[in-house]
């Protein structure tokens, strides 16, 4: 981002203090934080704080310096996204660290139900993942399709992401939307060791009601037929396309 306090102010409704923030510019950020008129929770045309910029661009000095000013750790953008939200999508694990430190909400929701730990499972950021968990994340939280993290991760196929929620204890067969199990997203999107790993762990196949995952493969994706010995002649379920959301 290239821009002047003043067009910075027209365009984004920033101040002095987002624009160096966004800029990552330290010493400018001191001089502006000395300032005693200086509001540190200024907020822009997005309801984004500084700390907002600072966790989003994942610089952790910054962060700190901010935190240091009392800035709010759970400050809300205009889609109800913490700074936390924004360092988990991002996979900026110590900036992650920080905040947890400062008691962020590890469970906070955004504007579609989904916690810092469904950002990190569908980005595939197993050590933010885990070190969210050890925060006590809920291992099980329900977004507004009323999949938990273990759903996201095996719909993106991130097998590391997987493992951990495992280890956590997550449901491995919990029902979604349309009684959806994290074995029938990961076999519908072709994620063989996502497939195998849940299968080891003893997911049933049969979880989906009426539909078995084995009933839900496509035929294109050989292996996972194997894994759930499917007849190879077996006809796909071409409704299970899906918009799986990235964010």
């Amino acid at each position: 981002m290239h821009f002047t306090v003043e067009e910075a102010r027209k365009e984004l409704n920033w101040t002095p203090l987002h624009l160096a923030t966004a800029k990552g510019d330290l010493e400018e950020i001191i001089k502006q934080l000395d300032h005693i008129f200086v509001f540190v929770d200024a907020r822009d045309d997005e309801q984004r704080t500084p700390l907002h910029l600072a966790s989003h661009a994942g610089n952790p000095e910054v962060v700190a310096l901010l935190l240091e000013k009392k800035a709010e750790v759970d400050a809300r953008n205009s889609k109800n996204w913490t700074p936390l939200h924004l360092a988990c999508t991002m996979g900026h694990h110590e900036v992650v660290r920080i905040l947890l430190d400062k008691s962020a909400s590890v469970n906070a929701r955004q504007e579609d139900l989904w916690t810092p730990l469904h950002l990190a499972s569908a980005k595939g950021y197993h050590e933010v993942a885990r070190l969210l968990l050890d925060k006590s994340a809920s291992v099980d939280a329900r977004e507004d399709d009323q999949w938990t993290p273990l759903h996201v991760a095996c719909a993106k196929g991130h097998h590391e992401v997987v493992r951990v929620l495992l280890d956590y204890n997550a449901s491995i067969d919990a029902k979604g939307k349309d009684d959806w199990t994290p074995l029938h997203l990961a076999s519908s999107t072709g994620h063989h060791k996502v497939v195998r790993l849940l299968l080891d762990k003893n997911a049933s196949i049969n979880g989906c009601a009426g539909y078995p995952a084995s009933d839900r493969a496509f035929c294109r994706y050989p292996r996972i037929r194997s894994e759930l010995r499917i007849d190879p002649a077996g006809a796909p379920d071409h409704s299970l396309f899906m918009n799986l959301r990235a964010e």
